[in-house]
Protein backbone atom coordinates (compact mmCIF):
# COMPACT_ATOMS: atom_id res chain seq x y z
CA UNK A 1 0.00 0.00 0.00
CA UNK A 2 0.90 3.60 -0.90
CA UNK A 3 1.75 6.26 2.52
CA UNK A 4 -1.16 8.09 0.76
CA UNK A 5 -3.39 4.90 1.11
CA UNK A 6 -1.98 3.83 4.06
CA UNK A 7 -3.19 7.52 6.02
CA UNK A 8 -6.34 7.49 4.21
CA UNK A 9 -6.79 3.94 5.77
CA UNK A 10 -6.02 5.22 9.15
CA UNK A 11 -8.22 8.21 9.01
CA UNK A 12 -11.19 6.33 7.61
CA UNK A 13 -10.20 3.93 10.52
CA UNK A 14 -10.40 6.31 13.61
CA UNK A 15 -13.60 8.31 11.19
CA UNK A 16 -15.40 4.66 12.17
CA UNK A 17 -14.16 3.67 15.74
CA UNK A 18 -15.12 6.98 16.68
CA UNK A 19 -18.55 7.64 15.40
CA UNK A 20 -20.33 9.92 14.14
CA UNK A 21 -21.68 12.75 16.30
CA UNK A 22 -24.00 15.66 15.40
CA UNK A 23 -24.70 18.65 17.81
CA UNK A 24 -26.92 17.95 20.39
CA UNK A 25 -30.34 19.34 19.97
CA UNK A 26 -32.18 19.65 23.73
CA UNK A 27 -35.71 18.58 23.54
CA UNK A 28 -37.72 21.57 24.50
CA UNK A 29 -41.17 21.98 25.34
CA UNK A 30 -43.36 24.11 27.14
CA UNK A 31 -46.02 22.83 29.76
CA UNK A 32 -48.68 24.88 31.57
CA UNK A 33 -48.87 25.47 35.19
CA UNK A 34 -49.32 22.43 37.73
CA UNK A 35 -50.33 21.86 41.47
CA UNK A 36 -46.93 20.21 41.76
CA UNK A 37 -43.32 21.90 40.81
CA UNK A 38 -42.80 21.31 37.61
CA UNK A 39 -39.15 20.70 39.42
CA UNK A 40 -40.80 18.09 41.47
CA UNK A 41 -42.69 16.81 38.44
CA UNK A 42 -39.69 16.04 36.45
CA UNK A 43 -37.36 14.86 39.03
CA UNK A 44 -40.47 11.88 39.99
CA UNK A 45 -40.53 11.10 36.06
CA UNK A 46 -36.40 10.80 35.97
CA UNK A 47 -36.63 8.58 38.68
CA UNK A 48 -39.75 6.26 36.95
CA UNK A 49 -37.73 5.88 34.01
CA UNK A 50 -34.72 4.95 35.56
CA UNK A 51 -32.41 8.22 35.68
CA UNK A 52 -32.11 9.20 39.50
CA UNK A 53 -32.14 13.00 40.10
CA UNK A 54 -28.71 13.71 42.17
CA UNK A 55 -29.34 17.56 42.28
CA UNK A 56 -32.73 19.17 42.63
CA UNK A 57 -32.84 22.80 43.00
CA UNK A 58 -36.20 23.97 42.62
CA UNK A 59 -35.01 27.77 43.07
CA UNK A 60 -32.90 27.26 39.95
CA UNK A 61 -35.79 25.19 38.10
CA UNK A 62 -32.53 22.56 37.45
CA UNK A 63 -32.33 18.70 37.74
CA UNK A 64 -29.52 16.25 36.96
CA UNK A 65 -29.33 13.11 37.22
CA UNK A 66 -26.65 10.28 38.23
CA UNK A 67 -23.61 10.25 35.95
CA UNK A 68 -23.58 6.73 34.34
CA UNK A 69 -21.03 4.70 32.26
CA UNK A 70 -23.05 3.62 29.17
CA UNK A 71 -20.28 0.86 28.65
CA UNK A 72 -20.40 3.18 25.28
CA UNK A 73 -16.83 2.79 23.47
CA UNK A 74 -15.38 6.20 22.15
CA UNK A 75 -12.03 6.84 20.90
CA UNK A 76 -9.40 7.22 23.75
CA UNK A 77 -8.17 9.17 26.64
CA UNK A 78 -4.26 8.92 27.30
CA UNK A 79 -3.90 6.37 24.48
CA UNK A 80 -6.76 4.08 26.58
CA UNK A 81 -10.04 2.81 25.03
CA UNK A 82 -12.52 5.28 26.19
CA UNK A 83 -16.10 5.08 27.52
CA UNK A 84 -18.88 7.65 27.31
CA UNK A 85 -20.24 8.97 30.64
CA UNK A 86 -23.85 10.45 30.19
CA UNK A 87 -25.83 12.26 33.13
CA UNK A 88 -29.29 14.63 32.07
CA UNK A 89 -29.74 18.04 33.10
CA UNK A 90 -33.46 19.33 32.81
CA UNK A 91 -34.22 23.08 33.34
CA UNK A 92 -37.73 24.40 33.67
CA UNK A 93 -37.99 28.04 33.59
CA UNK A 94 -41.58 30.11 34.23
CA UNK A 95 -42.49 31.97 30.44
CA UNK A 96 -45.27 33.30 29.12
CA UNK A 97 -47.22 30.43 28.29
CA UNK A 98 -46.45 28.01 31.85
CA UNK A 99 -43.24 26.70 32.09
CA UNK A 100 -40.27 26.33 29.60
CA UNK A 101 -39.03 22.77 29.77
CA UNK A 102 -35.55 21.81 28.28
CA UNK A 103 -33.38 18.01 28.38
CA UNK A 104 -30.23 17.98 27.41
CA UNK A 105 -27.32 15.20 27.58
CA UNK A 106 -23.74 16.38 29.28
CA UNK A 107 -21.29 13.64 27.97
CA UNK A 108 -17.56 13.01 28.86
CA UNK A 109 -15.47 10.42 27.57
CA UNK A 110 -12.89 8.64 30.31
CA UNK A 111 -10.41 6.10 29.77
CA UNK A 112 -11.89 2.56 30.43
CA UNK A 113 -10.74 1.48 34.25
CA UNK A 114 -9.73 4.61 35.31
CA UNK A 115 -12.40 6.77 36.62
CA UNK A 116 -14.76 6.49 39.23
CA UNK A 117 -18.60 8.09 39.54
CA UNK A 118 -19.99 9.76 42.44
CA UNK A 119 -22.81 11.03 43.19
CA UNK A 120 -22.88 14.34 41.51
CA UNK A 121 -19.34 14.18 39.81
CA UNK A 122 -16.64 11.92 37.83
CA UNK A 123 -13.39 11.87 38.84
CA UNK A 124 -10.52 10.74 36.17
CA UNK A 125 -8.77 11.69 33.39
CA UNK A 126 -11.60 12.65 31.29
CA UNK A 127 -12.72 14.85 28.53
CA UNK A 128 -16.15 16.60 27.48
CA UNK A 129 -17.47 15.39 23.84
CA UNK A 130 -18.37 18.17 21.60
CA UNK A 131 -21.60 16.46 20.24
CA UNK A 132 -23.40 13.33 20.21
CA UNK A 133 -23.56 10.12 18.99
CA UNK A 134 -27.00 9.38 16.91
CA UNK A 135 -28.24 7.16 19.20
CA UNK A 136 -27.76 9.40 22.32
CA UNK A 137 -29.88 11.84 20.18
CA UNK A 138 -32.44 9.38 19.94
CA UNK A 139 -32.45 8.74 23.86
CA UNK A 140 -32.53 12.44 24.96
CA UNK A 141 -35.52 12.69 21.74
CA UNK A 142 -37.32 10.18 23.73
CA UNK A 143 -36.92 10.57 27.01
CA UNK A 144 -37.92 14.06 26.24
CA UNK A 145 -41.57 12.85 25.07
CA UNK A 146 -41.83 11.03 28.28
CA UNK A 147 -41.34 14.21 30.23
CA UNK A 148 -43.39 16.15 27.97
CA UNK A 149 -46.35 13.25 28.12
CA UNK A 150 -45.84 12.91 32.23
CA UNK A 151 -46.30 16.49 32.38
CA UNK A 152 -48.88 17.07 30.21
CA UNK A 153 -51.08 14.59 31.76
CA UNK A 154 -50.29 16.41 35.30
CA UNK A 155 -52.04 19.72 34.08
Amino acid sequence: MSPRRIGLFTLVSLITAMGCTQAQRPYQFSVGSTEESPTSAVARTLAANGQEPMNVDEKLGLVQTRWQDTAFLYGTVGNVQATIVRRYTVTVAPSTNGNAVSLRADLKKCPQGGFTIGDTEVRGLCEAIDGVPESFQQDVDALGLKLQQSLAAAH
